[in-house]
């Protein structure tokens, strides 16, 4: 064994290689941080602007998908059927039984659409995108002959023709 003292490496030296490895951790916080915020943004953006890359309208034909499409395609028809019932209504409750009467016979299906959707995730999506609608629909078919009925009713009675 050697008696000499291990020689140090000299202060400047050790304050440039702790330098370096300062640099190369914060840019690496920076790389992930940067990566980090670009992936928020990207799923805000689609998120906001409904770019999403899947639709169930996409589905290839006989998949879950492709069905629920096609199902949801009937009743949205049969819910814009049902609006237009409804806009003859004289009040809230007429217009809302004059659109579910609309519905008949698609929305019959409701139960067994939304099994075959929720086997697809864009499915589901879409599944309560529709549902979603729905619910607007009704209550704007009762606001719309709450608002419109009375103004309805007079055109009725001064023109002599049935509301």
């Amino acid at each position: 064994m050697s008696d000499a003292p291990k020689q140090r490496p000299a202060a400047g030296e050790r304050g440039r290689a702790g330098a370096r490895i300062r640099t190369i951790v914060y840019g690496l916080y920076v790389a992930f941080a940067a990566a980090f915020v670009l992936l928020c943004v990207k799923e805000l953006v689609v998120g906001v602007f409904g770019m999403r890359e899947g639709t169930v309208a996409s589905a290839p034909a006989g998949s879950p998908g492709r069905a629920c499409a096609d199902g949801i395609g009937d009743l949205l028809r049969a819910l814009d059927r049902g609006v237009l019932a409804a806009s003859a209504a004289r009040d809230e409750k007429d217009a809302v039984t004059r659109l579910d009467a609309a519905l008949a016979p698609e929305w019959d299906r409701e139960a067994a659409l939304a099994t075959t959707c929720g086997a697809d995730a864009n499915g589901a999506e879409a599944w309560a995108a529709l549902l979603r609608l729905r619910r607007a629909e009704e209550g704007a078919a009762g606001r719309r002959a709450v608002l419109v009925g009375p103004m309805r009713a007079d055109v009725a009675r001064l023109a002599g023709s049935r509301p």
